[in-house]
């Protein structure tokens, strides 16, 4: 940069040309040219000011405070180090030549200066005393530009081209070229350049715009998207309506930008279109002399800018995003934005509708075991095909397919006003009211119902048994059984099956009834039952063991009319107690030992519970000792032994009481029975004599 601060003058002119650059403070200096003789004068003193716009002279300059260097944060940014680029510092808003500080380079010729010329200094921090002559006026050369112009060479000021508004163009009746994402950016932020450069940088796409690009007075980047149909046809071109989307984007400065403080700026994106844009997105590009601390809405971070998305933006609808960041340098701040989206069409066609009919039929009343078919018919009433139809037929219980309760089958395409037929083959295996319900489907949407019922008529038997609720055990019982159809056809093959129980005996059955010892069935065959017409049936059993036994009855038909009952019957039985009393010895001497036997019998049908005896000696009879099934114990003059918990039916229970009679006499030897069998207490009486020698 210092090689380019002196030049050798073609007019032979000896001046003194002074570049200096002052980073922190400004300096005074005295030049003396040897063809100027007025030059000695201490009026010929430059004046340069120091950055920030303040001026000083000589060593007051010098004292001024220096700033430090600003960090740069590029690392912070976008994660990778700074590139290596030397510092520029600048005297004004133009960038100038770096020099050393206080230091002043001189440049000399033997050939005389040319006239003094009027040129004034442009683009440079310059005071000239007011003894100054014309002639040495002195243009500042500097700047990082490789296409400098002669620094003598008298000025034109830079015009600025203003951007041309693309014209308006009609569109054609072809599908146009498909682009994805067609941007044009066609604004940026222009400013003079000392040495003539302009910073203007356009970027245009090759696609032509259909309406002029948002303005506004800041500077920003108007971007044009158009929607393309995806399928065009040239045959129905009046039902298609083409719409283009049309979004602007900008830059608007909320604040003083100034190094090392926030500011802030507002990037707006706004919809000039007549429709809705979907699924914009929105990149914002910074310098890497920038900082940003924030921005609302928070976008999402790529690898060397940040993004924003918009789902939809409606016409004439404007959004505002705030960025907040710290230049870090000073100079020009460029940020672009840039703005895609997906294609918009918009298209009149011709809606069909596919539509479904269903309808079923058949019999409407059938027989037990026949046949009762139906017929599905699936018709397409509507304008489009009706595809991939599905049918499905549930029945009820009483109706039977070979596939099964659920019969389903494809019957695959219907056009408009076609229709397909389905036999469905059903047998009628139960009586009553049954019903058919059929399902037909096409896609999702598209579904119809319907459904049928059938009566089938069957015989309808009724079944009533009657016995006895309660027998004692060998006790004889009559059960009869009574069958009648109730319904509304004759009934054949009518058959009468009675399950005996285990604790009764089959004696005897009326009208041919017979009896199954294996099973333990006893058999009617009745053949034919008119309607309404009832039959009784009876047959004799015997109960045999204790209990509760029901006896089941059921009657079936050729038809497959079938009816159940039960009788439940009770076999109970009593404890009959028996009792004697028996002296071994009758006479027997005044101090002889004798006995008594006391047996206890249970002759009934069911257990005696709880069997206790008492035994009461007479007066003068001495007790010698007790035996029994249970223990005993004597008080005063009775021997009583403890219960017997039970006593079955046929057992015995033996009770020895051993004696000696003390005086002569006919004594009374008396037992007491008790049971929870029987209501009240049994007294038993046995004489015996005892006599004296």
């Amino acid at each position: 940069m210092r090689k380019r601060t002196s030049f050798i003058l073609t007019f032979g002119m000896l001046a003194t040309i002074v570049s200096v650059t002052v980073a922190q403070v400004g300096f005074e200096s005295s030049t003396r040219s040897p063809f100027n003789k007025a030059s000695t004068s201490k009026h010929n003193t430059m004046t340069f000011f120091s950055r920030g716009g303040q001026k000083a002279e000589g060593k007051k300059a010098a004292a001024l405070p220096v700033k430090r260097k600003i960090k740069n944060y590029h690392q912070q940014l976008f994660g990778t180090p700074a590139p290596r680029q030397p510092y520029k510092k600048t005297f004004s808003k133009y960038p100038s030549v770096r020099t050393s500080r206080n230091k002043v380079h001189h440049a000399s010729h033997l050939t005389p200066p040319p006239a003094a010329t009027t040129s004034k200094i442009k683009h440079a921090e310059f005071l000239r005393k007011p003894t100054t002559p014309k002639s040495s006026g002195i243009r500042q050369v500097a700047g990082s530009n490789k296409e400098l112009r002669n620094p003598f060479e008298p000025f034109k000021p830079e015009t600025t081209r203003k951007p041309v508004a693309p014209k308006r163009q009609s569109t054609i009746r072809r599908p146009p070229v498909r682009y994805k994402n067609k941007i044009q950016k066609t604004s940026v932020e222009k400013k003079h350049d000392p040495f003539g450069h302009s910073h203007e940088k356009t970027f245009r796409h090759q696609a032509k715009p259909t309406s002029p690009p948002f303005k506004r007075k800041k500077a920003g980047l108007p971007v044009e998207l158009t929607g393309l149909p995806v399928d065009l046809d040239h045959n129905s071109e009046k039902n298609t309506k083409l719409e283009t989307v049309q979004i602007s984007v900008g830059w608007e400065k909320k604040s003083v930008i100034n190094v090392g403080q926030e500011c802030e700026l507002d990037l707006i994106v706004k919809n000039e279109s007549e429709v809705i844009a979907r699924n914009l997105a929105v990149d914002a590009y910074f310098p890497t002399t920038v900082r940003l601390t924030k921005a609302i809405p928070i976008p999402r971070e790529e690898r060397d800018h940040i993004s924003w998305a918009i789902a939809a933006l409606k016409p004439g609808e404007t959004k505002r995003i705030k960025v907040t960041l710290i230049p870090m340098k000073p100079g020009d701040l460029a940020v672009k934005a840039f703005v895609r989206l997906t294609g918009t069409s918009a298209r009149l066609f011709a809606v069909n509708e596919p539509m479904l009919k269903l309808n079923v039929t058949g019999s409407h009343r059938v027989m037990v075991g026949e046949s009762a078919a139906h017929t599905i018919v699936v018709s397409n009433p509507g304008t489009g095909v009706t595809s991939n139809i599905q049918v499905e037929a549930i029945l009820s219980k009483g109706l039977q397919h070979s596939k099964g309760a659920r019969v389903s089958l494809n019957i695959g395409s219907l056009n408009p006003g076609e229709s397909r037929k389905i036999h469905l083959a059903l047998t009628a295996i139960d009586g009553g009211l049954q019903q058919i319900d059929v399902t037909t489907r096409s896609g999702v949407s598209l579904k119809r119902s319907a459904s049928s019922q059938v009566m089938v008529v069957a015989p309808s038997l009724v079944l009533n048994v009657t016995g006895p609720k309660l027998r004692y055990k060998g006790r004889n019982a009559i059960y009869k059984v009574t069958v009648t159809n109730s319904g509304k056809v004759p009934t054949n093959n009518v058959r009468v099956m009675h399950k005996i129980p285990e604790g009764f005996q089959f004696i005897q059955a009326d009208k041919s009834g017979k009896l199954n010892k294996q099973s333990r069935l006893v058999d009617w065959f009745i053949g034919q039952l008119p309607v309404g017409k009832s039959i009784t049936l009876n047959v004799k059993l015997k109960a045999t063991e204790l209990g509760v036994f029901p006896h089941y009855v059921s009657v079936v038909s050729e038809e497959g009319a079938k009816a159940t009952s039960h009788v439940q019957t009770k076999v109970d039985g009593t404890a009959s107690l028996v009792l004697e009393i028996v002296d071994l010895d009758d006479p027997v001497e005044v101090g002889s030992e004798t006995a008594y036997e006391v047996r206890v019998k249970n002759d009934g049908s069911k257990a005696a519970n709880q069997v206790q005896i008492t035994c009461e000696l007479p007066k003068d009879v001495q007790l010698i000792g007790a035996k029994g099934p249970t223990q005993s114990f004597a008080e005063k003059n009775q021997v009583i032994f403890q219960k017997i918990p039970s006593l079955a039916p046929g057992k015995t229970a033996l009770f020895r009481i051993h004696v000696k009679g003390n005086a002569e006499g006919n004594r009374r030897f008396r037992v007491r029975l008790q049971s929870k069998n029987i209501g009240e207490p049994l007294l038993f009486e046995e004489m015996t004599k005892f006599y004296g020698e």
